[in-house]
């Protein structure tokens, strides 16, 4: 017999104002990067030669977008006036080996970036003496100059949000023979990956998968995940969103029902619903012999189940329900040929 699954959803609610906000001025940064890459530091170098820095897609100069990351061996030395400010998109900074500044130099960075110095890194002028002209700012507001010494980890240059994501929806549904989840952020702040869990029961969640985050994004970005085995019944899914130094943010879950698909499947109605204490079954079906009734309540908790034989007139009668509390549940009807139908009820005193 097949177990129909239960259907149960619980979307976050939206955040329609800024959502359509975003959407509203896309327009105006059409064709530049939404989406980060990661570049880390290959030794002791120039932070404005491109050798210095290594990506997915080879060698090249930081840019707009991107999170630099500089190990705990490495020195970056900033030799140049480096103004990012005309970047959309806001840059992270990991330092755990040493970032410094030769005299003058200095790293103008767009709004919303943040310069993590983690410990044993360490923010600095290259040679003696302060001043104002050697400095880090971030969206025209300066966060250390020279004049303030070696700053040493742990600490961190620039606001840090609540949430590394702002997340506008979290839905799944099914797709044929699999659980499609979506969602949608409206920003990203340092988002590594996400990782989907899922449960049978709502409470004991375990890992099923990863998806990799933009980054650093002000841009609207859909997301997608499809889980191809699928429990029957309900199953719950939730995000757990990761940024690069490793903090996490676990998100609600969703309840999603997933239905076996079957070319055979039966059609069922109730001669009386709402129901008190009996009920009534229908079914259209060239089938004779057994048919299993089960009850679930909208957790996706069975809560009756018998087995009765389909009598000449398509019916099966149920009783004795007068004990099942009142209210909403699904009714499951299953044949001995794997047919199976789900319908609605009503419970009532």
């Amino acid at each position: 017999m097949n177990q129909v699954n239960i259907f149960s959803k619980r979307a976050l609610s939206l955040k329609v104002n800024r959502f359509l906000l975003i959407l509203a001025i896309l327009g105006l940064f059409k064709g530049m990067s939404a989406n980060a890459s990661t570049g880390t530091a290959t030794g002791n170098a120039d932070w404005n030669v491109g050798s210095t820095w290594s990506y997915s897609t080879g060698l090249r100069l930081p840019n707009c977008a991107d999170t630099l990351v500089i190990p705990s061996a490495y020195t970056v030395t900033v030799n140049n006036q480096n103004d990012y400010t005309a970047c959309s998109s806001p840059m992270i900074i990991y330092v755990s080996g040493i970032l410094q500044f030769s005299n003058g130099n200095k790293l103008d960075l767009p709004c919303g970036s943040i310069v993590y110095i983690l410990a044993g890194g360490t923010v600095k002028k290259s040679t003696a003496g302060g001043g104002s002209s050697t400095l880090i700012s971030i969206c025209g507001t300066v966060e250390w100059k020279a004049g303030d010494g070696p700053l040493s980890g742990i600490d961190t240059l620039g606001t840090v949000g609540s949430l590394p994501i702002d997340l506008i929806s979290f839905e799944g549904k099914q797709n044929k023979r699999s659980v499609q989840l979506d969602w949608i952020t409206a920003t990203d702040i340092n988002n590594s990956y996400f990782t989907i869990e899922k449960s049978s029961n709502g409470t004991e969640f375990f890992e099923i998968g990863k998806v990799k985050g933009a980054g650093n994004s002000t841009y609207a970005l859909s997301y997608m995940y499809v889980d191809n085995s699928p429990y029957t019944g309900v199953s719950y899914y939730r995000l757990k969103q990761t940024d690069y130094d490793g903090r996490n943010e676990t998100f609600p879950p969703v309840a999603v029902k997933y239905m076996k698909s079957n070319a055979n499947s039966l059609e069922v109605s109730l001669l009386k619903n709402p129901f008190s204490s009996d009920l009534n079954i229908s079914i259209n079906s060239e089938e004779r012999g057994l048919v299993e009734v089960k009850l679930f309540d909208l957790e996706g908790k069975q809560v009756y189940r018998s087995i009765d034989k389909l009598s000449e007139n398509n019916l099966v009668n149920v009783h004795g329900l007068s004990k099942i509390i009142s209210g909403i549940y699904f009714l499951q009807v299953s044949t001995e040929k794997e047919c199976s139908a789900m319908v609605r009820v009503v419970k009532m005193n």
